[in-house]
């Protein structure tokens, strides 16, 4: 089964390949996507105490519930109960539409996702973050 961090690598290559897309873009601001993984990561250190004390009390261990996410990359992935959501923020050429492009992107990644992704796509963002 393909993880999100592979699938963001090779959704990665697919909008590259758009006619139009000059550029992709981190899908948040650089700020946001660090302070996201501090969260993250608080999250997962507390989750995994939080495991530990179950454990060390005979409980067994505690599901955490929250969406598999990848770190800040160009096109992010996440996959929370099997429904997968794509953010993609596209630089587009000056020659081109960025509304085609955008939909061209949209249609590349669900085909790719038709045929290569476990699971049902909840949403696919493709947002212009330049044109030119």
């Amino acid at each position: 089964m393909t993880t999100p961090s592979q699938l963001g690598v090779e959704l990665s290559q697919i909008v590259a390949a758009v006619p139009g897309v000059q550029r992709l873009y981190p899908p948040t601001h650089p700020v946001i996507g660090a302070l996201a993984g501090a969260a993250d990561a608080a999250r997962g250190a507390l989750t995994s105490a939080t495991e530990s004390l179950s454990a060390s009390m005979g409980r067994g261990s505690i599901a955490s519930g929250t969406a598999a996410s990848v770190s800040p990359q160009i096109v992010a992935v996440t996959s929370h109960l099997g429904e997968i959501q794509v953010a993609i923020r596209i630089g587009v050429l000056t020659s081109a539409s960025a509304a085609e492009v955008c939909r061209s992107v949209h249609d590349s990644v669900a085909d790719y996702l038709s045929k290569h992704a476990a699971g049902s796509v909840a949403a696919i963002s493709v947002k212009v973050a330049r044109i030119g």
